[in-house]
């Protein structure tokens, strides 16, 4: 065969190929672009989401009563869509069938957003938030005569119901280990507290830490109005203090009635509290200026825990059982036949990421999670017009350690058509930023030093290392969460607004207020910080300051007084929190 048959021969075979080959490579290039534009569009959308949920909650005094959050939470969905739409240039109706499912991680429980059968309307299917979902489990052991439920939160938080040895109950509170304040305390605390009789306990010991009553204190902008209807804003900084969740603060001295005058703040005006409330009025003005919440906080929490382990300290994961009575099996975080109510310092404080209750409730909230979204999917496929066949997917333990730990959204986006193959993704978005839920890294310690003859005024991580291993020289003046440190906008009439800070700091020495600024090591730039765990437990390991492979150990007592009003500040807030459960006195 000549030479010029068989070039003809391979163009023939060969010019196909590699124009199919070009075509089909071209076209994966495409999908593979497309996936990852998809990708971006999604993250921000779910960003975009987060922040309207944020504004709103920091703009709402009263976003954690019920109907408001769910406002919230509907505002914070078509934020979703609406960036969601503009970015893909599609129409938000038209990309409801493409997001089976959103779900809006709270504090105890969570929503769906997805296609449901509406009985109020027929059975009609449509969009919506289906019913609030607990982060609950029921728990049965016969030999106990013991059949409760126990809802979950995403911090030591638990709600107790059921017959409990033979006897119906209903419980809520706090965990932490009791021997952290056995541990630290005269005998005498030690009964009282056993016993009931609290009255009277002004400070204690928590893991060596003391805990006792501390000052509040606020910036605020009132407004009032005239005859005319002109509104005139008042800037002035109050102490206050907590009255059944609600602050009170203190005003100015009321000379006739030999005593100050209280108000409560509410729009942004000033409603006082009357003479005729004086339950609010004696407690306000015994108190006021001397919050205690840290305090009861932990002498509730100390109660609830030893209620657990009288009462429920033998139950475990084994008896954990689903809607139909049979026994859960947990695929990931398993404690077996562990105890998850008997509290230690070691391997079961509750405050601890390694405890046993804490692996165990993370095991509820996935469940639940997951045994959710299967059945919201599952319904979705029947009424899908799509033809494509929504799964759930598997979510990577990065994000899981988001959900377990903080306020979320989860967005789904599956079936759009990507050149030879579907777009099947999802985004987990935090919220750190919400009047839902405290969290132990939403704290933040306000602190005075003095550099080169000045004095400044900054804003901390509490795990801040130049805080910590200069803490020595620093003033601590409060420690607050990071939702109350955020400015705060007033609508004055139309257009005209005013703005304000809710923490200012007063230099004596010149008789001016400052504003306190971010540090630039551990809230701007988020680097020089130590490890939160280990704050938190009380021993810093870090490497040496060569970068070697040694450890160097920085122990408890070298930033005690840091961990003091770290550990004060996340009980008050937790004590003081209005959540959907309540959080009464361990009862």
């Amino acid at each position: 065969m000549k030479l010029q048959h068989l070039i003809v021969i391979f163009l023939i075979i060969m010019v196909p190929i590699s124009f199919i080959l070009g075509v089909y490579i071209n076209n994966q290039v495409d999908t593979i672009r497309t996936q990852a534009d998809y990708n971006m569009i999604l993250m921000n959308a779910t960003y975009d989401a987060i922040k309207a949920f944020q504004l709103n909650t920091i703009n709402n005094r009263y976003s954690s009563v019920s109907d408001s959050k769910i406002r919230d939470i509907e505002a914070e969905i078509n934020t979703f869509y609406n960036s969601l739409g503009l970015s893909m240039q599609m129409n938000t109706d038209v990309l409801r069938q493409f997001t089976p499912a959103i779900v809006n991680t709270l504090y105890d429980g969570y929503y769906i957003y997805s296609k449901f059968a509406n009985t109020k309307n027929d059975n009609e299917y449509e969009y919506g938030l289906r019913s609030y979902i607990y982060y609950s489990c029921r728990y049965r052991n016969t030999a106990r005569n013991t059949d409760c439920v126990i809802n979950y939160t995403l911090d030591n938080a638990i709600t107790v119901y059921g017959i409990i040895n033979g006897t119906y109950v209903t419980k809520t509170g706090f965990l932490i280990a009791p021997s952290n304040i056995e541990n630290y305390n005269t005998e005498d605390i030690k009964t009282r507290l056993r016993n009931g009789n609290t009255a009277g306990i002004n400070s204690l010991n928590y893991k060596g830490l003391n805990i006792t009553t501390e000052y509040l204190q606020e910036t605020l902008i009132t407004i009032s109005k005239d005859s005319l209807g002109n509104v005139t804003p008042t800037k002035g900084t109050y102490l206050y203090t907590f009255y059944n969740n609600r602050k009170v603060y203190r005003g100015s001295w009321n000379a006739s009635k030999g005593r100050y005058n209280y108000f409560w703040y509410e729009n942004f005006e000033v409603t006082p509290v009357s003479d005729s409330n004086t339950d609010t009025i004696n407690y306000a003005n015994a108190t006021i200026g001397q919050n205690r919440s840290a305090l009861d906080y932990y002498i509730q929490a100390y109660q609830f825990s030893k209620w657990m382990e009288d009462n429920l300290g033998f139950l475990t994961a084994n008896d954990a059982i689903d809607e139909e009575g049979n026994p859960i099996e947990f695929d990931t975080n398993n404690t077996g036949a562990e105890p998850i109510f008997m509290f230690n310092n070691t391997t079961n404080d509750p405050e601890m990421s390694s405890s046993v209750f804490e692996t165990h409730r993370r095991a509820i909230i996935k469940n639940r999670i997951e045994t959710s979204l299967i059945a919201a999917l599952a319904n979705y496929n029947l009424n899908s017009v799509t033809g494509y066949e929504y799964i759930l997917p598997k979510l990577k333990d990065v994000d899981w350690e988001k959900i377990y730990t903080e306020v979320c959204i989860i967005t789904y986006m599956q079936g759009i058509p990507i050149g030879s193959k579907y777009y099947n993704n999802y985004c987990v978005i935090s919220n750190n930023k919400n009047k839902e839920f405290i969290s132990k890294s939403s704290i933040i310690l306000l602190t005075e030093e003095t550099v080169n003859g000045v004095k400044k005024y900054t804003y901390h991580k509490p795990n801040c290392i130049h805080l910590i291993e200069n803490n020595a020289s620093i003033n601590i003046i409060g420690a607050y969460t990071n939702l109350q440190l955020a400015r705060q906008k007033v609508d004055i009439s139309g257009e005209n607004s005013v703005y304000f800070m809710p923490q200012e700091a007063y230099n004596s020495e010149d008789n001016h207020v400052y504003p306190y600024l971010y540090c630039y090591d551990c809230i701007v730039n988020i680097a020089d910080v130590y490890d939160l765990g280990q704050f938190i437990d009380g021993e810093i390991r870090d490497l040496d300051d060569n970068g070697g492979d040694s450890v160097r150990i920085i122990p408890a007592t070298a930033f005690n007084e840091v961990r003091r009003r770290y550990f004060m500040a996340l009980a008050r807030e937790k004590y003081n929190l209005y959540a959907s459960i309540s959080l009464i006195n361990g009862n």
